[in-house]
C-alpha cells in the first residue's frame, strides 16, 4: 500500500528520526488535526503513519516477510525506529483523502499489478457491485489517483491529481476513466474469522526437503511441530513482535550454503557479525532444520525482539530457507 500513497505537500523531512522524536511529531500532528501521512524508510523496510485529520492515526509496516497494519504496525515502527533511525518526511493531503486512506490501511490486497489495458474497468466494478464486494479499488495514472470504495454506506468515489480533489458518483467517475491508462489494485476487507488449521498426512507418508522461504504466513502443521519439539520450550522472554509471529507459521528454518555459518572467516558471516554481533552467528548456526524458532530463542536466552531483525535480514539476503515436509507418494 505504501507505494500507492498519493503525493502531496511535503512539510518536513529528516535524514534520521529517533523513536522519541517520532512520538512527539505524531502527537503534535494528531492534536492539530493534520491530514496526511508520515513516510518512514529503512534500508530493508518501510512504514507509514496515516493521519485522517480527525485525530485518528493508522499505521502500516512492510518488509520482505512482514505486512502489518494497525496497532501492531505502530508498535513495530516505533520499536524499529528505536534501533535504526529511519528517513522520514511529512506529507500533507486534503482532508477529503484522510478517511479514505485510513480505511485503505485496514484492508488487504486482493489483486495487484492490474492495468486498464487488460482489465475492463466498467465490467470489474459492475461485478464487484453484484458480488456485494466490501473493500476499495485504487487507480493510479500519470500524476493522479482515484479511490472507489465499496461499502454498505455507499460512500462516493474520489479523484485526486495532487492539487484538485473531486468527490464523484462512483459510476460517473468510472465512466470518465474508461480508456484512460492506469494501474489498478483491488483491496478487500479482512475476513471476520481466522482460517481453519490445515491438517496433513501422517509423518511416515512425507519426505524431508528444503525450499526457499516463500510464504511466512502458512498455517502451522501440528504433527510436524510435535515431532520436532517433543518437550515444551521455555516460556517467551518478553512479548513476541508481530514480525516474529509471521515467522512462526513455519516451524523450522535452515541457513543456506551461501552463508556458510561454520566458516569463521567467510564474508557473509563476517557481514552478519558486524551488523548484529555474535548473537546473529549463534542464531545462524542453530538454524539447521531440527529446531523451531522458539526452541532456538530459548537456547540463546534472547527475546523475540532481539532475534526478529536478524531473521528479517537473513531472509532479505536470501541466506535462510524454510524447512518443511512434503507429502510422499500415495500408498
Amino acid at each position: 500500500m505504501i507505494h500507492r500513497l498519493p503525493t502531496g505537500d511535503v512539510k518536513e523531512e529528516w535524514s534520521g528520526i529517533s523513536a522519541g522524536e517520532l512520538r512527539d511529531l505524531l502527537e503534535g500532528l494528531r492534536r492539530s488535526e493534520f491530514c496526511g501521512y508520515v513516510e518512514l524508510r529503512w534500508p530493508d523496510c518501510e512504514g507509514a503513519l496515516i493521519l485522517s485529520g480527525e485525530g485518528k492515526v493508522f499505521a502500516v509496516f512492510q518488509a520482505d516477510a512482514v505486512d502489518l497494519r494497525g496497532p501492531e504496525a505502530l508498535r513495530h515502527i516505533v520499536g524499529r525506529a528505536g534501533r535504526v533511525h529511519p528517513r522520514a518526511r511529512v506529507v500533507a493531503l486534503p482532508h477529503t483523502l484522510g478517511p479514505l486512506l485510513g480505511s485503505l490501511s485496514e484492508l488487504q490486497p486482493l489483486h495487484t499489478g492490474l492495468h486498464t489495458r487488460f482489465v475492463d474497468l466498467e465490467r470489474l466494478t459492475a461485478r464487484l457491485v453484484r458480488e456485494r464486494f466490501s473493500g476499495m479499488v485504487v487507480l493510479e495514472g500519470e500524476g493522479w489517483w482515484a479511490f472507489l470504495p465499496f461499502e454498505e454506506e455507499g460512500n462516493g468515489a474520489v479523484y485526486y491529481d495532487g492539487a484538485t480533489v473531486m468527490g464523484r458518483d462512483p459510476r460517473e467517475l468510472v465512466e470518465s476513466l474508461v480508456g484512460v491508462g492506469a494501474q489498478i489494485e483491488v483491496w478487500v476487507s479482512p475476513p471476520p474469522a481466522p482460517r481453519p488449521v490445515e491438517f496433513e498426512a501422517p509423518a511416515e507418508a512425507r519426505e524431508e526437503t528444503v525450499a526457499p522461504e516463500e510464504d511466512s504466513h502458512a498455517a502451522p502443521r501440528p504433527q510436524e511441530a510435535q515431532a520436532a519439539a517433543p518437550a515444551a520450550p521455555e516460556p517467551f522472554s518478553g512479548e513476541p513482535g508481530p514480525g516474529w509471529q509471521a515467522y512462526q507459521g513455519s516451524e523450522t528454518f535452515v541457513v543456506l550454503p551461501a552463508l556458510a555459518a561454520e566458516a569463521a572467516e567467510g564474508a557473509p558471516l563476517l557481514e552478519l557479525r558486524d551488523r548484529f554481533g555474535e548473537v546473529a552467528v549463534e542464531l545462524a548456526r542453530r538454524l539447521d532444520g531440527t529446531r523451531t524458532l522458539e526452541e532456538v530463542r530459548a537456547e540463546l536466552g534472547r527475546s523475540c525482539a532481539e532475534l526478529e531483525p536478524i531473521l528479517l535480514y537473513l531472509q532479505q539476503r536470501k541466506w535462510m530457507a524454510r524447512y518443511f515436509r512434503r507429502r510422499g507418494p500415495p500408498r
